[in-house]
């Protein structure tokens, strides 16, 4: 079996239109499949708040992607969160069945519609993603569609001479055809 540190939060929508449900998205860096039982996801992971756990013999494959689903259950089982998501901002954990925390994700608002995911999968780039695509690679569906976060100034510190300032920014790349209205 692989190791569940190599199990990463990879997509997550909170801002469902339609019949749309709430998900989040695991994938497995590895190569070989992973035992998820025992594991959780969380909204609190600061907290160490658990949710319920994943079931026993719950496997996600190697380079393989899971998703659960939100609902206002209390247990994971067929792909069933256990929770919902907030739409206005939130974080995800994932815990490992000794409470450590394996893998957690901050967002902010989302838009309707719009899931946000690591591009490649498993990577620290985040991206919004207009076609969600809980259990699968979006590059599959939608190759090269996204923001990319391609620099940033905090705690400018500049000498700007006398009662001239340099504002902190951050500058963002649109690497797609869309506008950012469709995104």
């Amino acid at each position: 079996l692989g190791e569940s540190h190599l199990v990463r939060i990879n997509e997550w929508l909170a801002s469902p239109i339609g019949d749309e449900a709430d998900f989040v998205e695991l994938y497995n860096q590895g190569s070989f499949p992973v035992d998820l039982g025992g594991m959780a996801l969380t909204p609190e992971p600061s907290l160490a708040w658990r949710g319920a756990p994943f079931p026993p013999l719950s496997f996600i494959g190697g380079q393989e992607f899971y998703a659960v689903f939100a609902d206002n259950g209390s247990a994971l089982s067929a792909g069933s969160l256990g929770f919902r998501l907030s739409n206005e901002q939130g974080m995800i954990g994932l815990l490992a069945s000794s409470g450590e925390v394996l893998d957690q994700v901050a967002y902010g608002y989302q838009l309707p519609g719009v899931s946000l995911e690591r591009d490649p999968p498993g990577s620290p780039l985040i991206r919004a993603n207009s076609g969600p695509s809980p259990g699968r690679s979006i590059a599959s569906i939608a190759p090269g569609i996204g923001l990319v976060l391609s620099e940033v100034v905090a705690d400018n510190r500049e000498d700007p001479g006398v009662d001239a300032a340099f504002p902190d920014w951050v500058e963002i790349h649109n690497r797609s055809d869309l506008s950012l209205i469709h995104i």
